[in-house]
């Protein structure tokens, strides 16, 4: 994340006991960008359309399914970004086939360990060959 340039944004003091509710907000916005990491995805329209595309197609959430349409229709408004968009929606799916989720893993008790562990210990690493983002990946991972 460091290398991305990416970092926790500060959240809002939650009640205390935390309630289910709050744990899963805080939860879920620290994970995307852990998310963002190990599945190569860059910053982008079409990373974000990946990763919404994930959570679609795992969790079923109304939300979810709403961000990715907005996703989808950015795609049709920007010709140049269609493809990759659309491409990303179709690897965000697939990931979503191999690993149902990715907000059990105890990320913060692995920050020692490599991205490519990781990958392999969620059976993802010949998938990421697959991934459209491979300049992205050559890029992040030399």
């Amino acid at each position: 994340m460091k290398k991305l340039g990416i970092s926790f944004l500060p959240l809002p003091e939650l009640p205390e006991p935390e309630s289910n509710k709050a744990y899963f907000i805080s939860r879920t916005v620290r994970c995307h960008e852990i998310h963002h990491t190990i599945l190569g995805l860059p910053i982008t329209v079409a990373g974000e359309a990946a990763a919404s595309a994930f959570y679609a197609s795992t969790g079923s959430n109304p939300i979810d399914i709403g961000i990715l349409s907005s996703w989808m229709l950015r795609g049709s408004y920007e010709p140049c970004e269609r493809r990759l968009i659309w491409d990303g929606i179709g690897f965000g799916i697939t990931v979503g086939q191999k690993v149902p989720e990715l907000f059990s893993p105890r990320w913060e008790d692995g920050w020692e360990r490599s991205i490519i562990d990781w990958q392999s210990e969620l059976g993802i690493t010949e998938l990421m060959k697959s991934s459209p983002f491979q300049e992205y990946l050559a890029n992040f991972y030399n």
